[in-house]
């Protein structure tokens, strides 16, 4: 028995087509084959292989997403929508700004701009917590903290970021000479980009 590769990940969305306008333009995936499932979606492909499932949740409608995938906390409950956190700029070499956190559990996720220039930090931002609807789910990424892919050519992904006003943030990891880019996703989950040099 053995475990070979992570898969896919999914995303339960009330909003399907924000999320796919995001994932094929941002980062260039496709859409694909999807199985006839009883509730919205999209299966979007890097090559021949459908690694974002993305699940729409029908707030009307949530019977067919129920009996296929189980009911969940997140499609029941109110959740927080809070305000986005902001964080001040970094001043650092490029890339080593703070990136900004929001309030535990029910705030949004904070930004915080990549430093640039000498060594040091940028401080953290904060998101005010919120409230929501029914069914809207929850914002971020719960216990996930991102989910990452593998890139290609850093500086053309920087430049595609920068002419479609995507906000990102930039990391190099010491002493592996990677480099990283992370946005985040119509549903607050961030995404990381390495970039090995």
């Amino acid at each position: 028995m053995t475990i070979e590769r992570l898969d896919h990940y999914s995303i339960r969305t009330t909003d399907v087509e924000t999320t796919r306008k995001f994932y094929t333009e941002a980062l260039g995936l496709e859409v694909g084959p999807r199985p006839d499932f009883p509730f919205p979606g999209v299966w979007l492909y890097q090559g021949p292989i459908a690694v974002v499932h993305v699940v729409g949740i029908d707030k009307n409608d949530t019977a067919g997403l129920r009996d296929y995938l189980g009911d969940r906390p997140a499609q029941t409950e109110t959740q927080g929508t809070g305000s986005p956190g902001t964080g001040s700029p970094g001043t650092g070499s490029p890339g080593t700004g703070s990136p900004g956190t929001g309030s535990p559990g029910t705030g949004s996720p904070g930004t915080g701009s990549p430093g640039t220039g000498s060594p040091g930090t940028g401080s953290p931002g904060t998101g005010s917590p919120g409230t929501g609807s029914p069914g809207t789910g929850s914002p971020g990424t719960g216990s996930i903290d991102h989910v990452a892919f593998l890139g290609r050519d850093v500086d053309a992904m920087r430049a595609h970021f920068q002419s479609a006003a995507i906000a990102f943030r930039e990391r190099t990891v010491p002493t592996m000479n990677l480099k990283q880019i992370f946005i985040d996703d119509p549903n607050g989950i961030t995404i990381e980009l390495n970039f090995p040099q």
